[in-house]
Formats: structure tokens, sequence, C-alpha cells
């Protein structure tokens, strides 16, 4: 089975969280970058996840609920990363 990506970076600022994933793969199969919209050597796949409290386990959890995914340039990835208010 082929595996999809390789996470390289897990960044957290805030509530949020972002792991960032290499492809190995470029436009030619992803298409081109969410951001941008121009094509990419080298397709990156970021995902956000926000904490929330989790009364079932009594414990903060994270969730990717009304969060957003993207795939593109990994410079472009990193630019859309929320800021801490």
């Amino acid at each position: 089975m082929e595996k999809m990506s390789e996470l390289i970076e897990e960044v957290v600022i805030g509530d949020r969280r972002y792991r960032l994933s290499r492809t190995g793969y470029g436009s030619d199969r992803y298409g081109p970058c969410d951001i941008c919209g121009k094509r990419a050597d080298s397709v990156y796949y970021q995902r956000e996840e926000r904490l929330y409290w989790n009364p079932i386990f009594w414990r903060y959890s994270w969730t990717g609920e009304g969060c957003e995914d993207h795939m593109g340039h990994r410079e472009c990835l990193e630019k859309i990363r929320r800021k801490i208010k």
C-alpha cells in the first residue's frame, strides 16, 4: 500500500495545530497550489486542527472540525496559518 505523505513539521500556534507533510509528488498528481493556483514541483499537505475540551475523556483533545486542510507550496501553506491575536 502506498503511503500518502511524510510528516515533516508540527507547529502549535495558540489553540491551533498545523501538521505539514511532504507528499513526494508535484502538481502533475495533485493539481495546482490551493492558495496561489500555480504549479508546484513539490506539493505539501497541511492539516489544521483546533484544541477543544473533550467532556467524554475529561481532557483537551485535537479536532479537525471547523478547520481547513490544503495542498500546495510549503511557503504558501505557512503563510495562511492563523496568527495569535
